[in-house]
């Protein structure tokens, strides 16, 4: 009796609570993981429209430093502005930048004059503007600082829309750097 007691003890169940537990876990940590590389190292925003003079076709999805000018902290809206480590961008870099009219879009351009800079702009008018502080003229707009979000760094991918849903990855269009 005392042998098939201890021969009875001695066999593990196959499910038992321990193992789903740690599995759980461990789904929740990677969960965790990948939403502050996310936040805070790198995030990927989709270029909306052909861009020849940066290399770019609509459809690629862009990996963006998000730490390349400072640890920008989310929820800036709602806690306020901050960055930690701030470094500003110098004329001729590539910034991936929200809008600042707030519709959401996300765009990227280069940087064509730092805070107090003097721009001769030739549009329908010809006049000079003077970049203001904690602001920067990329692409023509004037961006704040806080609206930066930080260097494109590579094309991980590129889809067309216009193809078949098997066919949308474009070939030779994946991990090409941005310079």
């Amino acid at each position: 009796m005392v042998t098939m007691k201890r021969y009875i003890n001695g066999i593990r169940r196959p499910f038992i609570p321990k193992g789903r537990c740690s599995f759980v876990l461990i789904l929740v940590m990677s969960f965790l993981l990948l939403l502050i590389v996310r936040l805070f190292f790198l995030t990927q925003v989709e270029v909306q429209y052909d861009r020849g003079d940066l290399n770019l076709l609509r459809g690629d999805r862009v990996l963006v430093n998000r730490i390349s000018y400072g640890l920008r902290m989310p929820w800036s809206e709602s806690l306020g502005y901050s960055r930690w480590g701030k470094c500003d961008p110098s004329v001729g870099e590539i910034v991936v930048f929200d809008y600042p009219d707030g519709s959401g879009r996300i765009s990227l351009d280069r940087v064509m004059g730092v805070p107090g800079d003097t721009l001769w702009m030739e549009d329908d008018q010809k006049c000079f503007t003077v970049v203001p502080e904690d602001s920067f003229c990329v692409g023509g707009i004037i961006v704040p600082e806080e609206r930066i979000i930080g260097r494109p760094v590579v094309v991980s991918y590129s889809v067309d829309e216009k193809q078949p849903f098997y066919r949308m990855l474009r070939p030779r269009r994946v991990f090409i750097v941005i310079k």
